[in-house]
Parts: C-alpha cells; structure tokens; sequence
C-alpha cells in the first residue's frame, strides 16, 4: 500500500511499476482514512457521552455539533451516478477533541499552509472563485507533481478542500469543491486574512472581534464601518475597479465571505432557492442572515431583490431569526457606500 499527498506519476517512484490498482477515488476506500459516523457512536461511545454531558447536550446533538466542525470530506466518487462517496469525520480533529474533551482545532495549527496561502494571496485569491472551485474530475485523477497543480487543486490535494459535488457528462464529469467543515474554513480564513489585508495578526483578530460581536448582538449598524475597515487595509490590486465588471462582485464575494468565516460564522455563498440565487447567508446561532451584495448601486435595490425574490422563505422553518442585509459597493472608492437590514422575523 503506498500512500502520499500526491498522485504522483508511477514511474516516479519505481522503474518499470506500472500496475497498480489506485483507490484514489475509489468508493469501496472512501471511508479508509476517516471516521464515519457509525463508528463515531460506537467506538467513541463513552467519550461522546462525556463530552454531550459535559456542554449539556444530548448525544445526538452533540453529533451535530461534531459534525458541522470536523465532517464533511468526501473520497470516492462513482462518475456514472455522479454520486460522492465519505463523509467522513477528521480522524486526527476528532481523536484530539475527545482526548481533551473539547472543541478544538488541532489539524489545521498542526501545519499552517503558509506558501499556500502566500501562493493563494500572490495569485489574487483567484482559486477561491467560483469557476476555479469547479473542475473537471480528470485533472484530479491524472498522476501529477506539485509543480504542475493549479492553486486550487493543490489546496485538495493538501486537505484544505474536498469534494462537494458532481455534475456533467460521462465525457465531463465536473467536481465542486469547497471546504470539508467549519473548523477547516474557519482556521484557513483566520490564517489568510492577515496575509489579504496586510496586518498583524493581532490587529486582524480584533476586527474580526468586532464584527463577531456586530453580528451575534444584531448590531448590523456597524457594519457598514467595519466592512470598510476591512477594505480599507486590502490592496488595491485585489480590488477590481468599476470597469472590470466581471470579476467585480467576485472578489467582494471572497473577501467578505473569508471575513465572516474567520468570524466563525457559517457563510454560503450562491445559495439556491427557486427564484434565483442568494448572494450569501450568514448563520449565526439562532439567526439567520440574507444578504445581497450591488456594485454601483444602491443598498435598496439589493432588499428590494431579497424581498421580491422570497428569498428568506427557504429559511423561514428553521425556527431561527431571519434578517434581509442589503450592501451596496462602491467599486470606484473601493469601499462600501451603504448598508440597509431589517428584520423578518
């Protein structure tokens, strides 16, 4: 059995070894390297217990709670039914969180990407993109050195993303990825953001402070200032200006969705109802955030589509607050002009 971040080509590592049997992406070897959740419950059983009672929580709830943090990675993919194969749980996270019994994240500060993430900022964020995050299975399965990856691929092939979803033809078959859970987003924001905005990590953590407060106490008056101090200290190269339409509302995208992430807010970015698309939702313990960016425009036409489009309604069972934010940039100042929010409910 050989193992190894990289699928590197096979005669690269002996002459003349050509036949082997690569389970890559195999859906048998989906669940080899991580814990599913039936064997959380049964082989983990007495340390779940403690750990729910511990935080006052029945056991199911604590699984909940285990797996939005360190779930989420998928392995195997069958490219006929188009379906993914895992699910399963950080084995190094989850072994260290019952050791402590807390809810730590220990993989990521285990080993920090930081040419990844240089690599990441140098290349304008252009791997967190929507088009870059989606691929086509075989420049996943090719073999490969690191040299010859894009951004994106060496960021799935090093841990940070897994596979999301597939999509295509039996000619096309194309893979979405993203981030597995919300340890690793949250841990790959916190890391990225100082490299983005050019600050001390120090300086970074108390903005974010900030804006965790703003969010969590519905404060969303603030918002507006601390979105802008944010931008304020992001380099102008990474700023597309008005006539760059395309990339525009993009990279306003990521930069404000690696900000609330590093929040450790759950951010989705491009949600889909049955009127369209929302820009991005924020969930923040019992609330829930509808929000709508405009480039050039102002903050009302962004609630005006929120409200027209329905697009609270796919939220609206979740028993949780539901707030419409409306955000208006300003691509010429580089800034956002306006920030409009109400309540629904």
């Amino acid at each position: 059995l050989i193992t190894g971040v990289f699928k590197f080509t096979q005669t690269s590592i002996f002459s003349g070894l050509n036949n082997l049997n690569d389970i890559t992406f195999d859906p048998n070897a989906a669940a080899l390297v991580g814990y599913t959740e039936d064997e959380m419950r049964h082989f983990f059983a007495e340390h779940l217990a403690a750990l729910a009672a511990k935080n006052r929580l029945s056991v199911d709830e604590m699984m909940a709670q285990l797996q939005a943090k360190y779930n989420g990675y998928n392995f195997g993919v069958d490219i006929d039914t188009k379906t993914l194969f895992g699910g399963v749980y950080n084995s190094f996270a989850i072994n260290y969180v019952f050791a402590k019994q807390q809810l730590l994240d220990k993989w990521f500060a285990s080993g920090t990407p930081t040419a990844l993430i240089k690599k990441l900022a140098a290349e304008r964020l252009q791997a967190l993109t929507p088009s870059q995050l989606l691929v086509n299975f075989r420049l996943l399965e090719q073999s490969c050195s690191p040299d010859d990856l894009s951004t994106g691929l060496l960021l799935y092939y090093a841990g940070y993303l897994t596979m999301k979803g597939c999509a295509g033809s039996s000619l096309r078959t194309m893979l979405s990825l993203d981030f597995p859970n919300a340890s690793v987003a949250t841990a790959f924001s916190e890391a990225l953001l100082p490299e983005v905005m050019n600050l001390q990590n120090t300086t970074v953590s108390r903005l974010v402070f900030e804006l965790q407060n703003a969010l969590c106490d519905q404060q969303l008056d603030q918002l507006q200032e601390l979105l802008n101090d944010a931008l304020a200290n992001v380099s102008y190269t990474l700023l597309p200006k008005g006539d760059e339409r395309p990339a525009r509302e993009n990279m306003y995208q990521i930069i404000f969705t690696i900000l609330f992430t590093a929040c450790g807010v759950r951010v989705t970015t491009e949600e889909h109802t049955n009127r369209g698309r929302i820009d991005m939702v924020l969930e923040v313990e019992d609330m829930v955030y509808v929000v709508e960016l405009k480039m050039d425009q102002p903050a009302a036409v962004a609630m005006a589509q929120i409200k027209e489009k329905e697009y609270p309604a796919k939220f609206k069972h979740t028993g949780k607050h539901l707030y419409a934010v409306g955000i208006a940039v300003n691509t010429e100042t580089r800034s956002v002009a306006e920030v409009v929010w109400e309540a629904l409910g």
